[in-house]
């Protein structure tokens, strides 16, 4: 037996050639539907197991009607293979349902990657994870898998209103204490609350329809420095882009997923509704 709740909640199994079996486990709900950074991390599963690759270097999730906890079958196809990366989709099913997602990756392995690096951007600016609050409130079920933790005297980020910056900056680990691997990130990468929360409180439901990891490194052991924002929520549809730092200060992973601000609009019927700009 998997020692940790997530290898045993991810686990998957071949069931012939290119077709694959798991479990979706409820103990990964957003509300009453599996989380989607879960659903990727089963996903890329299937996906490095198929092409026997040991690291997702992307992955790029359509995510076509929400799932449900229970048992989830994958369709594998191979795009291509190559000698230092390939290239496959796999789409994920469920019984009377039909087809619920499909993710596209390319992958390879993350100790033969050479060649320049340049970084312009910066990890955020956190004291140390014991220095630091938990997140508060944890009202949905994925977030009692985590411990995340912001900056002292920033547990009133909710809800602060057309003038704050959609923006969240936080630890991250596992709460039964694994470590972050390859693997988890994609998960991880989903973790946070939607930055747009800190404008608009917890109100509203913000549906992922596309999202993308990019793994650039294996993480060390211990936390995770996240940060997540949105710069543009226009007509209703919004980005998350993701930076996602280990405590040896190397950049692990980097997403973006686009999404939706599922709220009826306050402003009267046939109006558009007021606009809100923040400059940099």
């Amino acid at each position: 037996m998997e020692a940790f709740v997530f290898d045993r909640d991810s686990a998957v199994r071949r069931l012939a050639n290119g077709v694959w079996a798991g479990e979706l486990s409820s103990r990964w709900n957003a509300g009453t539907v599996p989380n989607g950074g879960y659903l990727m991390a089963v996903a890329g599963r299937m996906l490095c197991a198929s092409l026997a690759c040991p690291d997702p270097l992307s992955l790029t999730g359509h995510y076509l009607q929400p799932a449900q906890p229970g048992k989830v079958t994958g369709q594998v196809e191979l795009l291509r293979r190559g000698r230092r990366m390939s290239f496959a989709a796999v789409t994920l099913s469920q019984a009377g349902r039909g087809a619920i997602a499909r993710f596209t990756g390319v992958f390879g392995d993350l100790s033969e990657q050479a060649g320049e690096t340049r970084i312009e951007g910066v990890a955020p600016r956190l004291p140390p994870p014991a220095a630091c609050e938990p997140i508060e409130p944890v009202v949905i079920e994925v977030a009692r898998r985590f411990e995340r933790r912001i900056a002292p005297g920033s547990a009133g980020w909710l809800g602060q209103g057309a003038g704050a910056r959609a923006e969240l900056c936080a630890w991250v680990r596992f709460a039964d204490g694994r470590d972050q691997d390859v693997h988890s990130l994609a998960l991880t990468a989903d973790a946070l609350p939607p930055p747009l929360l800190a404008v608009y409180g917890a109100r509203g439901w913000i549906p992922t329809m596309e999202l993308t990891v990019q793994i650039r490194a294996r993480p060390a052991t211990g936390w995770l420095l996240c940060r997540t924002r949105t710069r543009y929520l226009t007509r209703g549809l919004l980005e998350n882009d993701g930076e996602f730092w280990d405590e040896q200060g190397e950049l692990v992973a980097l997403a973006r997923q686009l999404a939706r601000f599922a709220e009826p609009s306050r402003a009267p019927l046939g109006q558009a509704a007021p606009k809100t700009t923040i400059s940099d």
